[in-house]
């Protein structure tokens, strides 16, 4: 298998269709005598059974490569990243509804599909309320919070004019908090350099054959006041994605569209600006809905580029606040949690990129 390699340029439409036509039929000989909508729901709802026989058409088809229900999950596991966009490509034929084909790479309920959700605000609104339960859950004390767009951001997969992409939503306060977030790290660590070492537990054995991951943050000993200075942070992110978010409803819905097309798929953000817009804009019809939504213009850039100079300032004040006054014997309580991986995994994370 090593030995063989594709990329998804090497094949088109029609060959792909062809693959993922062989796959529907062996997952359900009555797939193609179904109604359009019958057909859409099996793409849906299908079991983990049907995903298997699909998986071993497309790989046997496209990859030349012979497997079956003894081995197709672990020969997929192990495909380079070449190989799974052809894949994905077809498997979305297999997966897709609506008139692009999207498909969703978040976990749902069992009882629940794309399908059962019309616009994208009431997946994401969906989300919200089982993030918020799942909160109440585990924090006794944990206070609610108002819904937001996109606060985790789904992603999903769909075609447009049968060109195969990747791509994810969020929102104005969202994109913007994450874009920050990686700035500010950067930032952070020329304010207090750190690196990760190993600590005394890592790499020995524990139960069940799995061995422990202990690393740990060596920073010259700032390690307190490394520590408080990203809480701070993630605090502060926090709060900007709130405030961001609020200044965009009753704004007028758009959309922003970010391309990152580094690698040979197409790889792309849709940035929704507030509730109303994720109203506007159905699965099934995402392409036609979020048309008339889109934007063109600077103004995630100038927002950008404002936020950064005042997250740099705020990480300064923070950083000469620590330093000056910061107690690093008074220590937050934490919950400790421990981390165990199969060995193989952790000779995965030891290895150099």
């Amino acid at each position: 298998m090593k030995d063989r390699k594709y990329t998804i340029s090497q094949f088109d439409f029609t060959e792909i269709c062809a693959a993922a036509r062989r796959a529907l039929i062996n997952a359900n000989p009555n797939y193609y005598s179904w109604t359009a909508e019958q057909q859409e729901h099996y793409r849906a709802t299908k079991d983990e059974q049907a995903i298997q026989y699909i998986k071993i058409v497309l790989i046997n088809n496209l990859l030349n490569f012979h497997c079956d229900s003894t081995n197709v999950n672990d020969v997929w596991d192990n495909l380079p990243d070449t190989h799974l966009d052809i894949l994905n490509w077809a498997m979305l034929l297999t997966d897709g509804v609506g008139e692009d084909y999207i498909f969703i790479n978040e976990s749902l309920a069992t009882d629940k599909s794309i399908l059962d959700f019309e616009t994208l605000y009431d997946y994401d609104f969906s989300d919200h309320l089982f993030q918020e339960e799942s909160r109440k859950e585990r924090f006794s004390n944990y206070k609610p919070s108002d819904y937001y767009p996109f606060h985790w951001e789904p992603w999903f997969r769909l075609l447009i004019d049968n060109v195969f992409i990747y791509a994810n939503l969020s929102s104005t306060g969202r994109y913007i908090a994450d874009e920050l977030e990686d700035f500010g790290f950067d930032y952070i660590q020329q304010l207090i350099p750190y690196e990760l070492v190993e600590g005394k537990e890592h790499g020995k054995p524990s139960s069940d054959d799995y061995l422990q991951w202990d690393m740990q943050i060596n920073a010259s000993g700032l390690e307190s006041q490394l520590e408080e200075l990203k809480s701070r942070w993630y605090a502060y992110l926090e709060q900007r994605f709130i405030t961001i978010s609020k200044e965009q409803v009753g704004e007028r819905p758009t959309v922003h569209i970010v391309e990152n097309n580094e690698k040979q798929v197409c790889n792309r953000t849709y940035i929704f600006n507030n509730e109303d817009a994720l109203k506007s804009v159905r699965w099934k019809h995402f392409l036609a809905d979020y048309l008339p939504l889109i934007k063109v213009d600077n103004f995630l850039e100038v927002l950008l580029i404002n936020e950064k100079q005042q997250g740099q300032l705020f990480l300064d004040n923070s950083y000469n606040d620590i330093i000056e006054n910061f107690d690093p014997n008074v220590v937050k309580l934490k919950k400790k949690m421990k981390v165990m991986m199969p060995a193989e995994m952790l000779d995965n994370l030891n290895e150099p990129d």
